[in-house]
């Protein structure tokens, strides 16, 4: 299966994948993301999102697939309630299911100058 930009395949899903949780100065949770490239999302949140220059912490946490993180991602959305997410805040749906083992591979937990 190939993949291109914007085209999620089978192999996404069983790609490491980020999700991270982006604070302000007084530790309120603005936003929680997911990305094959934790790094890059975050590079286009500060180029793209107004309320980027709030953002003083970040942290990183790498889980073995794609579905995974998916899952830690939108349970982190229902339950934390971050301030800037807005398609996942009202989330009702099921959680996916394949999610598989929620160990974090890696965490990563910096300030944002």
């Amino acid at each position: 299966m190939s993949s291109r930009r914007g085209h999620i395949t089978r192999r996404t899903f069983d790609q490491r994948t980020d999700v991270y949780r982006l604070y302000d100065a007084d530790e309120q949770l603005l936003y929680v993301g997911v990305g094959v490239n934790g790094y890059a999302r975050l590079d286009a949140h500060r180029r793209e999102k107004p309320w980027w220059p709030e953002v003083r912490r970040v942290v990183m946490t790498q889980y073995g697939t794609r579905w995974t993180a998916l899952h830690v991602e939108a349970c982190a959305i229902r339950d934390e309630k971050p301030l800037y997410n807005r398609a996942l805040n009202q989330f009702t749906a099921e959680l996916p299911t394949r999610a598989g083992s929620l160990e974090p591979l890696e965490i990563h937990d910096f300030k944002v100058a």
